[in-house]
C-alpha cells in the first residue's frame, strides 16, 4: 500500500475512533460479494490471507485481537447457492469462498429463512450502526444505500481495478462529525429550568458564624548549632606566698 493512502486510512479510522467510539477488535461485516473477491485474490500459493489484506487497510496487526471478520447466515446461503452454478469456474470460486467464510465469525441475523443479502446487511447495521461494524461489500446498492445513509459506518470495497479501498466519509457522517466538534468547542451548556419550577431566594451567608482567629506563632528555640558556646571559667589561682616578714 502506498504511504499516502495508508496515512489517509489511518486518519479516517482515527475520526471514527474519536467521534463514534470504534475500538479494537474492529468488526468487519462482509457480504458474499466481497468474500468471493477475497477468494479470487487469495487463490495463489503466495497470496496474502483475507485477514492480512483487510488488516492492512485498517493499519492494524493481522490477528483476531485487532481485526475480526464476520459474515451473516444469509450471505453463507448465497455462497452455498453459487456452488450449484452451471458455470464450473463460478462453482469452483464459490466453493473456495465458502471455505474462507467458514473461518469467519458467524454473525446471527435471526432470519429463519434466508433473505436477500443487501436487506440482511442493512438490518444488521441498522440506522445508527450501534454495534460499530465496518461494512465490507462489493455491491453498489449497499454502498449507495446503507453506506451513505447510516451515520458512522466505514465501508471497504473493491474499486474499478479490483483494489480494496476504504470509502471516504459519507455526507451524513461528516455532518455528524461537524456537529460533535462544534458542541465540544462550546463546552457543556447549563440546561434551563422549566417554567413551572419555583425556586426560592439564594440564602445569604450567615453573619453569626464566628470568624476564625489567626493562630499565634510560638517562639521557637534557637538552633543549637548556631549558638555560640560559652567558654569554661578558669578556677581561682592560689595566693602567692610573700617573702617579707609578717606584720607586727
Amino acid at each position: 500500500m502506498r504511504q499516502k493512502r495508508a496515512k489517509q486510512y489511518r486518519r479516517l479510522l482515527q475520526q471514527y475512533q474519536l467521534h463514534f467510539n470504534f475500538r479494537a477488535p474492529f468488526q468487519l461485516l462482509l457480504d458474499d460479494t466481497l468474500t468471493l473477491h477475497l477468494a479470487k485474490e487469495s487463490s495463489g500459493p503466495n497470496s496474502p490471507s483475507p485477514l492480512s489484506r483487510l488488516s492492512e487497510i485498517l493499519q492494524q496487526p493481522a490477528d483476531p485481537q485487532h481485526v475480526k471478520l464476520m459474515i451473516t447466515q444469509c450471505s453463507m446461503v448465497s455462497l452455498y447457492n453459487l456452488e450449484k452454478s452451471p458455470d464450473p469456474s463460478q462453482a469452483i470460486l464459490a466453493k473456495r469462498a465458502v471455505g474462507l467464510a467458514k473461518e469467519f465469525e458467524r454473525r446471527r441475523c435471526n432470519h429463519r429463512e434466508a433473505i436477500e443479502t443487501d436487506v440482511c446487511i442493512a438490518e444488521c447495521v441498522g440506522g445508527s450502526n450501534k454495534h460499530r461494524y465496518i461494512l465490507g461489500t462489493g455491491r453498489l446498492k449497499l454502498r449507495t444505500g446503507v453506506g451513505k445513509e447510516c451515520v458512522g459506518l466505514p465501508v471497504v470495497h473493491p474499486n474499478e481495478t479490483g483494489v480494496l479501498v476504504m470509502a471516504p466519509m459519507s455526507e451524513a457522517t461528516k455532518a455528524r462529525v461537524d456537529e460533535l466538534e462544534r458542541a465540544a468547542l462550546k463546552g457543556p451548556a447549563t440546561a434551563p429550568l422549566p417554567e413551572n419550577v419555583i425556586t426560592g431566594p439564594t440564602p445569604a451567608p450567615s453573619s453569626s458564624a464566628p470568624t476564625p482567629q489567626p493562630k499565634k506563632r510560638k517562639a521557637k528555640a534557637p538552633n543549637p548549632l548556631s549558638v555560640k558556646k560559652k567558654k569554661p571559667s578558669k578556677p581561682n589561682a592560689p595566693a602567692k606566698r610573700g617573702t617579707g616578714k609578717p606584720p607586727k
